[in-house]
């Protein structure tokens, strides 16, 4: 009978060891689990900052092209005819965004568009 008691006290620890490793297991995956919802939630949270700072950016953008009859002050480094008067290098004239634009490709202009002064209408 001593073997039978063996047997069963045997049993029942592996029993217990085999609850115990389980119950480890699980406890493992739902950190695991919880990890990966923390790490996907902060992902989210970034991912909606990035697109609220471009939706914002894009409004931005729109309003500054909206106004296409705003004219900023540029000194020019060549002769330039513009609405019908000759301006000579080293004076200035109040150009639009498209004039500008079209300015600053062809090297006339060296400022930038955000840096000059707004003329007044």
């Amino acid at each position: 009978m001593v073997g039978k008691k063996d047997q069963d006290k045997a049993a029942a620890d592996k029993a217990a060891a085999d609850a115990a490793a389980k119950e480890a297991a699980d406890k493992a995956a739902a950190e695991v689990a919880a990890k990966e919802a923390a790490g996907k939630a902060a992902a989210d949270a970034a991912a909606k900052e990035a697109a609220g700072k471009t939706t914002a950016a894009a409004r931005q953008g729109q309003s500054r092209r909206a106004d296409k009859s705003e004219r900023r002050w540029f000194k020019v480094s060549g002769l330039v005819l513009h609405d019908g008067e000759e301006v000579k290098p080293g004076e200035e004239a109040a150009f639009t965004r498209g004039d500008f634009d079209q300015l600053k490709s062809a090297g006339v202009v060296s400022a930038e568009w955000d840096d000059a002064e707004v003329a007044k209408s």
